[in-house]
């Protein structure tokens, strides 16, 4: 794929993003407005700015800990300390992200921080289940989420969805004032006001999850960019989706999980992969020389 068409797709992506964070501030805005006015609405806004310019400066480590991870000593596994020092060069970031372990046998990898200050976690049955060249592309990834600043990008929106939940508890409270009033026919809130806040956390909460699938996309992209060898992460991505089906065929025997794209937190992996050979069958990069 050429330079112009990453760059347009890139710009795409981040324009379906703002849309989506823009969508969600204005159910939060129209619900503030309908309980407290303009005053109210700047009051609700202003915790959400200061909210999310605080909280990814919370330190890391407190995050990790509470996963019962632990942090990799550079002796355990120093090839992948040293891909993704290789890596965060590539990705431009001020400083390489800590590697942390957490000891579960599901396969999972989780990024926390900002680029000057991240981590991110590798569970036991990531590394176990991955070759080595698969667990860069992993890797790459999760630094893409660095590079990208998905950590402030989410923060917002779960600050939004959070007010949406206290504005569906306001209107449930509404209502429940509302119909005494109405009888008695007195002031009373109006009734789309009162749905508009019940309804506002559904909203939010489906705004959300398409946002953190674009974000997973992007940086499916960023990984692909970073390593020139997209059919590395193609390949980890079918083998978790292997072993999460069987966790769901385990709980769940002769039954097969409804395709609720819209209930998704991460896009369907046959999604992720058909862009990754996309951006493979054309790629321009050359393969990171990786340990």
């Amino acid at each position: 794929m050429d330079r112009r068409k990453i760059i347009k797709k890139q710009l795409r992506t981040a324009l379906h993003s703002a849309v989506l964070i823009l969508g969600m501030a204005i159910i939060a805005a129209l619900c503030a407005y309908g309980l407290w006015g303009w005053k109210g609405m700047f009051a609700a806004f202003s915790g959400v700015i200061l909210g999310s310019a605080l909280a990814p400066s919370f330190p890391a480590e407190a995050i990790l800990r509470t996963y019962g991870a632990r942090p990799l000593g550079r002796d355990e596994l120093p090839d992948l300390f040293a891909a993704v020092s290789t890596l965060s060069v590539h990705a431009s970031l001020p400083n390489a992200p800590e590697l942390w372990y957490m000891p579960t046998q599901k396969p999972l990898a989780l990024t926390v921080g900002v680029p000057s200050k991240s981590a991110i976690m590798l569970s036991n049955g990531l590394i176990r289940l991955l070759t080595r060249r698969e667990l860069m592309a992993v890797i790459a990834h999760e630094i893409g989420h660095v590079r990208n600043h998905d950590l402030r990008i989410t923060t917002i929106a779960d600050m939004l969805a959070r007010m949406a939940s206290i504005f569906a508890n306001a209107g449930i409270l509404l209502t429940l004032f509302n119909i005494p009033l109405v009888i008695a026919e007195r002031m009373h809130f109006s009734w789309p006001t009162i749905v508009l806040l019940i309804v506002s956390p559904t909203i939010a909460s489906l705004l959300q999850l398409a946002l953190s699938r674009t974000r997973e996309f992007e940086a499916d992209m960023a990984a692909a960019d970073l390593t020139g060898d997209p059919e590395a992460l193609v390949a980890a991505l079918m083998k978790m989706e292997t072993v999460e089906g069987r966790f769901w065929e385990s709980i769940s025997p002769g039954r097969r999980m409804p395709d609720l794209r819209l209930l998704r937190t991460h896009p369907l992996t046959r999604e992720r992969v058909g862009r990754l050979r996309e951006r493979g069958t054309h790629n321009h990069f050359s393969r990171l020389p990786l340990p």
